[in-house]
This record gives structure tokens, C-alpha cells and sequence, in this order.
């Protein structure tokens, strides 16, 4: 993968090598537009056509083009009943010729991509500075129930390697952690049925679930989800260590965790915004949307 990086707004966007035939893709004008139309909002054909004042098979023939150039694709969700929506692969283009020899060996990618505020603390100077902590997947604790959420790490540190590197471990069980090494910055994921850790955090969070885990309180809007397709986001300080934070990924169920944690990897932009009722707390309620087995699509209450 390439990075352009802007140096002035200390940003960095994925982008694709393009060799001469690509160059002559993304040059034509009206390609251009179809790219900056498609890059505000999926359309189907005639919208194209419609908007840009020319005719479908012109502008099919030219979407054909992209679309092999891998610069455009179809968007699944929004296509119906043979109603083709598409969109457009959100990267740039880096062409370098082999002239072009490196104005540096020694990069830092921390130097131009800019850590979310709800990653603070947790994501520090190029270096993830966190623990995963995740239920046993054997009974245990107060309800006597084992994980099957532990594969979702994978996914939480696949996120936090988008902003750091580390080389020590980063996922534990519940079960492992002794006083002194929950004194650091935690990410805990699921309910309090099965992680320990998230049961003795519970009280401190601005949501939270009930004495028995079968209610999400909302201390912010003073509401209560009862749902199992409910989860939630949110980050706290730690009480166990002054300057250290928490980060809950959490649900009634099994489901509900699942979405609070695609809410954590496909919305962090929004997750970053706050809760609607108090923009200063990082705090979010979600509800997932499945489908066969797989959460496709989360929905935010608050």
C-alpha cells in the first residue's frame, strides 16, 4: 500500500500505484467528474448521466473504464431488483516513475496520521499503550459463563495498529489480570456475565449495565436498553490508576458486543463526536443490524 501524505495537514490517504495505462483512466474529464460525483454518494446510471448532462452508454462505457481500474465498484447494499448503485474506492493515485528515488529512510507514519481523541492515551507517540482484556472462554466469575467473543480483539487491535506498532502482548484474559496490571490503559470487551474485569468497572462508567447485566443505563440520556442486539461504546477514567483510561466495547449478549465493536472499527469518526445528549462524553449506544449470523450494519441510539 502507498500513502500520500500531506505534509501541511499532517494527514496521510491510501492510495494505489498507477502506471501509464491507469494515468489515462483518471486524466479524462469526464472520468474526473464520474470519480467526484461517485466519491459524495452512490448513483445509479441514469443519475450519473442525468447529472452530468450526457447520455447512459456514454457514461456506462466510461463507468466500465473505471470499474477495471479498480476505481470504482458496485455498491451492494443500495442495489435492488437489477437497480445497479455504484461508488467510488476512496484512494489515491501515486504514480512514480523509477527515477524517483525516496526523500527518506526514515518515516514516521505517527507523524502525519492523527490519533482519534477517543484513542488518547491509548494510542501514544507511534506505540499502541494499551491491554485487550477479554472474558475466559471457560465459566467463570459470579454467573459462571465463558466468552465466545474473543476473536473480537483481533479486530479491536486491528484498529489500533492503524494509528501504532507494538511488539508486547497485547490481548489478555480477564481471569489473568492482577492488581498491578490493571493499573494501565484497558480496552475491555464484552458484558459483565463474562468478563470479570468489565463487572468491577461497571459502576464507573457513564454507561453502564444494571447490578445484574441485563440492562445498558444510559446515566447520560437517563435511558434503559433491554435489547440484546445492544451494545455500547464508551471511555472512562480508569479507577484503578490516576491518568489512565478505559475503553468498554460491550452488549447484553453476545450480538450486542458484536455491534458495539463494528461500531468501534467502521464509525470511530463518529464514535469520536461524543454522545448526542453531551458532546464532551465519549460515549455511544448502538444497536447491530445481522444478517445471517454477521453484523452488517449498526444503527446509533445515542
Amino acid at each position: 500500500m502507498f500513502l500520500i501524505v500531506d505534509e501541511g495537514k499532517k494527514k496521510a490517504y491510501p492510495a494505489v500505484q498507477a502506471d501509464e495505462e491507469m494515468l489515462k483512466v483518471v486524466t479524462h474529464p469526464l472520468r474526473l467528474r464520474i470519480l467526484e460525483l461517485l466519491s459524495q454518494d452512490s448513483l445509479y446510471l441514469s443519475e450519473i448521466a442525468r447529472t452530468l448532462g450526457t447520455n447512459e452508454q456514454k457514461i456506462f462505457y466510461h463507468l466500465n473504464l473505471l470499474k477495471r481500474a479498480g476505481l470504482v465498484m458496485e455498491d451492494k447494499k443500495k442495489s435492488h431488483a437489477g437497480l445497479k448503485y455504484f461508488k467510488a474506492v476512496k484512494k489515491g493515485i501515486a504514480f512514480l516513475p523509477d527515477y524517483v528515488a525516496s526523500l527518506t529512510h526514515d518515516l514516521e507514519l505517527s507523524d502525519f496520521i492523527a490519533v482519534p481523541e477517543i484513542l488518547d492515551g491509548f494510542v501514544q507517540d507511534g506505540k499502541i499503550n494499551c491491554k485487550i482484556v477479554v472474558g475466559a472462554p471457560f465459566p467463570h466469575g459470579k454467573w459462571n459463563k465463558g466468552s465466545r467473543s474473543n476473536y473480537l480483539a483481533a479486530e479491536v487491535a486491528s484498529v489500533l495498529g492503524k494509528y501504532g506498532t507494538t511488539t508486547e502482548r497485547l490481548a489478555y484474559l480477564d481471569v489473568e489480570l492482577d492488581d498491578e496490571m490493571k493499573k494501565d490503559n484497558l480496552v475491555v470487551i464484552a458484558g459483565m456475565h463474562v468478563n470479570t474485569l468489565q463487572e468491577e468497572l461497571n459502576p464507573y462508567l457513564p454507561i453502564r449495565f444494571d447490578e445484574h447485566g441485563t440492562r445498558i443505563i444510559s446515566t447520560i440520556s437517563g435511558t434503559e436498553y433491554t435489547d440484546d442486539d445492544c451494545g455500547f461504546v464508551c471511555v472512562a477514567e480508569n479507577p484503578f490508576a490516576s491518568g489512565k483510561k478505559v475503553l468498554v466495547l460491550a452488549g447484553l449478549e453476545s450480538i450486542g458486543t458484536r455491534a458495539a465493536v463494528f461500531a468501534f472499527k467502521n464509525y470511530i469518526e463518529k464514535l469520536n463526536k461524543g454522545n448526542m445528549y453531551d458532546r464532551e462524553i465519549k460515549a455511544r449506544v448502538v444497536r447491530g443490524v445481522e444478517s445471517k449470523g454477521d453484523i452488517k450494519e449498526i444503527v446509533f441510539l445515542e
